[in-house]
């Protein structure tokens, strides 16, 4: 009778230590730091995936990322409708080759020395990290920025309870909104996760702004190191009275899912001879914009006439200040 006693007993304190500790606490400042090394362990990936809405959009997705770099891919399925009205599919794509940004879309190629926010898409693994109130498709690179994630730790309170999300035992720290605006954003980080981000979500004025949820993530081993890739990711954005706006899934195809191997470099610039295309070159500098020119199998002939034209209408004005003398 006492062995059953002491094996009940041994059970139940087994059982209880397996628990997990809803009530403990995590200090900000260790939880943000592992969190930040979680996106450092990811530096290439390139996979496929695809995005749906509520409202019927549906497309495919191309993602492509090496430190720096970056590409998106967008195929639209459609028409779609958005409030009553038909809209045609979209066929663009968004990159940076370390020299340009580049955006093409519906046969215009954008060039620019400043990356604009994408409409594109954005990679899975950042989105999740939206939270740090940067523009929404910021880079791999901004989102590492430590300036960023030092004032993020200014607006978090000194502990973090745990509690669980999303099938997972997570630290939610409540930050503060930019802006001095009333409300929080409740960030959930996976403590067996590295501290990957499971998610978040945004309250202003007890309203709900916008919801991020890991649906499901993936485990990758590479190099001796684990790392956690998300591959669907559920948003929710919501009007400023708080009601419903649009839900917005993207799941990625595991099968074509690759972290950390390597990049051909050639496959983050878009093609310039692409016949019928145009070409818009944003002079950063002098806060100019070139004509618009049109890619086309004579355009070497165009340049060199241009060229000729100068030189005689130099050679003009030359001799008319010369005659007056």
């Amino acid at each position: 009778m006492m062995k059953a006693i002491k094996f009940h007993a041994f059970v139940l304190v087994s059982v209880l230590t397996c628990v997990p500790s809803i009530a403990s606490e995590v200090d900000v400042a260790v939880a943000l730091e592992k969190c930040r090394n979680s996106l450092v362990k990811i530096v290439s990936v390139d996979c496929e995936a695809t995005e749906s809405k509520k409202s019927g959009r549906k497309c495919s997705l191309q993602f492509l990322q090496d430190r720096v770099l970056f590409r998106v891919d967008r195929s639209d399925k459609g028409p779609f409708m958005v409030g009553g009205e038909s809209f045609p599919p979209v066929v663009a794509t968004m990159a940076y080759d370390g020299r340009k940004y580049q955006h093409l879309s519906h046969g215009l190629l954008q060039l620019s020395d400043v990356r604009s926010p994408s409409s594109v898409g954005v990679q899975p693994h950042l989105q999740v990290y939206d939270w740090l109130g940067l523009e929404y498709g910021a880079s791999r690179e901004q989102l590492l920025d430590e300036k960023v994630w030092k004032q993020v730790e200014s607006r978090f309170s000194n502990a973090a309870a745990v509690v669980g999300f999303e099938n997972e035992e997570c630290a939610v720290l409540s930050l503060t909104p930019n802006g001095g605006k009333k409300g929080e954003i409740k960030v959930f980080l996976a403590a067996n996760k590295g501290y990957f981000p499971m998610g978040f979500e945004g309250t202003i004025e007890g309203k709900p702004t916008l919801t991020c949820h890991v649906k499901k993530i993936q485990s990758i081993r590479t190099e001796g190191v684990s790392i956690w890739y998300p591959t669907v990711v559920d948003t929710i954005s919501y009007k400023l009275d708080g009601s419903f706006h649009e839900e917005t899934i993207c799941k990625v195809d595991p099968s074509s899912l690759k972290v950390n191997l390597p990049v051909n470099q050639s496959r983050f610039t878009i093609p310039l001879n692409t016949a019928g295309t145009e070409i818009l070159d944003h002079n950063v500098l002098n806060a100019s914009i070139r004509p618009i020119q049109r890619v086309r199998k004579n355009s070497w002939w165009s340049m060199i006439a241009i060229g000729i034209a100068s030189v005689v209408l130099a050679f003009f004005v030359w001799m008319r200040s010369n005659a007056k003398k």
